[in-house]
Order: C-alpha cells, then structure tokens, then sequence
C-alpha cells in the first residue's frame, strides 16, 4: 500500500486506521523470519530471566512496590533484545518497545490466562489485537503483522511458557512455542564415513519429491 504523502494529516489517519493488517499465517511466518531468526528472541527471554532474578535479589519482597516485579523483567527482556537486534528495535508511541524484522512488528506482553496480552482496554489497544493501522506505528510499518511474544507467570511467580502469539479479531490465531521449530528436534542416525566409524548425521525431516 502507498500513502500519498500530501493527503491530509486528519485523512491520513482516517484512512489508515480503517485499513488492515497483512494476513500472517504460521508456516509463512516460521519461513520468512527463519528458524534461526526465531530462536534469538526464545534465548534473549531466557537471558533475560537470569538477569531478572540476580536484580531481585537486591530488594527484599516487602521492598517491592506494585509492578516492580514487571517492570523490571521488562527492562531486562528489552536490554537482552537491544543486544541481539541492535538495528531492529525501536520504541513507538507512549513507549512501545517494538522489534520491526523480515516484514513483522514485535511486541513483548506478559500473557493471562487465556493467552492473550495483558493491557488495558484502549482504542490502540483494540486497534492491534484487530490487526488494524493505527497511527501508533510508523508510516513504513503500516501493513507489518503484529505479532506478540509472551509468556506467563506461574503460581509459584516463575516466568514460563514463552512463545509467539498471533491475534486477530480478538481471538488467538495461531501460536508458535520453542519445541516446535523443527530444527531444534531433528532426530539424529549415525552413518559410517571412509573410515568404517560412525558418524552422527542429521536425519532429512521430509523426502523430495520424484520428478514426474
């Protein structure tokens, strides 16, 4: 989509927040963004949590104001981010932390328990869980998906279940967790060399195809 550049500021904004999102479907996002794009946020969250928990440790729990906890695994997820994606990550209007990566806009929420981004229910809000175009975002990011990665907290407060989230409509799509990417679960058989020795092979996850 092209936006004329001189079309008014008040019918710019009409105009886009009436339009949506490009569709995100799971296959298409795991091949775009690649397995190996995709497990650097999965490591980043992990960091992250290390982090967090040395940073508590420096303030007792009668210490902590309301949200402290949040907001400091936010800070810590944001600075693992920023080293991972030094020239992806940007912050949006009213501080959104956002990724912008192979055609994607990335956002980080801690999850409910339904699975969806725990927010306050806003027009921006609505706008994004709907996969509309919001003035929030900038002009080059109009079309981008948006797509979460979250996690939940246990009972016992563990950060757990970290995983990317696709909503549309208001209702969960899709989601992608860690032990789905196939790269990760290839299963191994061993082949021997020239030599006679085994050696570890990776196992072909699907067979070509015979040219007819």
């Amino acid at each position: 989509m092209i936006i004329n550049n001189y079309l008014p500021a008040t019918k710019l904004q009409t105009f886009v927040q009436s339009c949506k999102r490009k569709l995100a479907k799971k296959d298409t996002f795991i091949i775009e963004c690649t397995e190996k794009g995709l497990i650097k946020f999965f490591n980043a969250f992990e960091n992250a949590k290390e982090k967090f928990s040395l940073t508590m440790k420096l303030f007792p729990p009668q210490s902590r104001s309301r949200g402290f906890e949040a907001s400091v695994f936010q800070t810590c997820l944001l600075g693992e981010l920023q080293k991972v994606f030094p020239e992806k990550w940007k912050f949006w209007k009213h501080k959104r932390f956002v990724i912008s990566s192979d055609g994607y806009s990335f956002l980080f929420k801690k999850l409910n328990t339904k699975g969806i981004p725990m927010n306050i229910r806003t027009d921006a809000n609505q706008s994004i869980i709907n996969q509309m175009q919001t003035q929030l975002f900038d002009p080059t990011d109009y079309e981008n998906p948006i797509v979460f990665f979250g996690w939940e907290k246990s009972k016992s407060g563990d950060l757990i279940n970290p995983h990317f989230v696709y909503i549309d409509e208001e209702k969960i799509k899709w989601r992608l967790r860690k032990d789905e990417l196939t790269s990760l679960n290839a299963p191994t058989i061993l082949t021997p060399n020239k030599t006679g020795r085994l050696l570890p092979k990776v196992k072909e996850q699907s067979k070509r195809k015979k040219a007819i």
